[in-house]
Formats: C-alpha cells, structure tokens, sequence
C-alpha cells in the first residue's frame, strides 16, 4: 500500500480500536497513530530510501506540530501530559532510544525487522516508556500497516530474524484496493472523529 493509504488506515483503525474519550487523547492518538502508520517503511531500500527517511521525519514533525496547535489554541492539556505521567528524562531517554531502532530499522532489508512482530513490540515498548497514553495507539496503528503489507505480492518477514516471509498476493501496493482503502479510509476517519468528539 502507499504511504497515504497506511496513514489513513493506521489512524483510523487506531480510533476505531482504541475509542479516545476526550479531545486530549484523540490528539495525543491520533499523533502517535501518524508516526506508527508509516514507521515500518523506514526500512525501504532503492534511490529513494533517503527520501523516504525525510517523509517519515517529516511525519513525525507534521505529528508534533498539530498536538502543539491544538495545545495551544485549546489548553487541553497535552504538554502537561507527557510532563507528569513521563517526565521530560523519560522522554529524551526514550526519543534516543526510537532513533537508535529507527537507524536499526533504516539499516535492515525490506519488510525484515520494521515489519516483524520482534521490530513491532520493541518500537511500541519503547513508545509506551516514552508515553504509556500513546502507546497504544501507536501500536495497533504500526500493526495495522504490517497487516496491510501481507495483501501485497511481496513477502512480510513476520517472524524475523527468521528468513521465512509470508504475502497472500491479492493486491498491487498501488492499485485499486489500496484506492479504495484510501477513499474508504478517509471517510471513515472524518466520520470516527466526530462522532467520537460529539458524544464525549
């Protein structure tokens, strides 16, 4: 699937899972859903892998600003969030921690450790050391773009550092289920949203 198409799945799939119950989690969730949709295409090796470090950066980055906006135009608290429940130490501990596995992650063969249920539970563990609120969303967001890879033709290493990989091949990452996931995906999302901030 495209880097769009994970984006929206991942962070919808992620709201739909996990239901945040105030405004303060949906923008903590759907930041932490952002980076994890498109974490595991880090690894993506051809011309454009430093390309795609920048757009997954960049991510992160877009991730970061919107939660700083909605903080600041609303107060709803998501600064102080991370302060009491992390501690600014934790964070950067575990922010170094996320790039050492990112370079880990950058440096291995595609859909190998980014894509394996070993790369899943180290980069979610150390997501829930940096914030145990966006964790989960970050993990089930990550998940949801390893699942997605086993729709396409070319094989998952699920169990990495095993060798063995698994695809079922019923799509091209860019043809038309991928469309219709995106289309579907972005729907669904604007749809969760509200009805998940009206009715808290």
């Amino acid at each position: 699937m495209t880097g769009k198409t994970h984006w929206v799945v991942g962070i919808t799939t992620a709201l739909c899972v996990l239901q945040p119950t105030n405004l303060k989690e949906w923008g903590i969730g759907v930041g932490a859903a952002m980076v994890g949709s498109v974490i595991s295409d880090i690894d993506v090796h051809s011309s454009h892998s430093q390309k795609i470090l920048n757009w997954v950066t960049k991510i992160a980055v877009v991730a970061a600003l919107v939660l700083a906006i909605v903080e600041y135009k609303f107060h709803i608290g998501i600064l102080q969030a991370f302060s009491e429940e992390d501690g600014i130490f934790r964070v950067f501990v575990g922010l170094f921690a996320f790039l050492l596995m990112c370079i880990v992650g950058k440096n291995s063969p595609h859909r190998s450790f980014t894509h394996s249920f070993l790369g899943w539970a180290i980069l979610s563990g150390i997501v829930y050391f940096i914030s145990p609120l966006a964790a989960p969303y970050f993990a089930v967001a990550m998940l949801s773009h390893i699942l997605l890879d086993l729709l396409n033709r070319r094989k998952v290493r699920l169990l990495y550092p095993l060798k063995k990989g698994v695809c079922f091949s019923v799509c091209k990452s860019d043809g038309v289920i991928n469309q219709l996931l995106l289309n579907v995906g972005t729907a669904a999302f604007l749809f969760v949203s509200v009805f998940l901030l009206a009715i808290k």
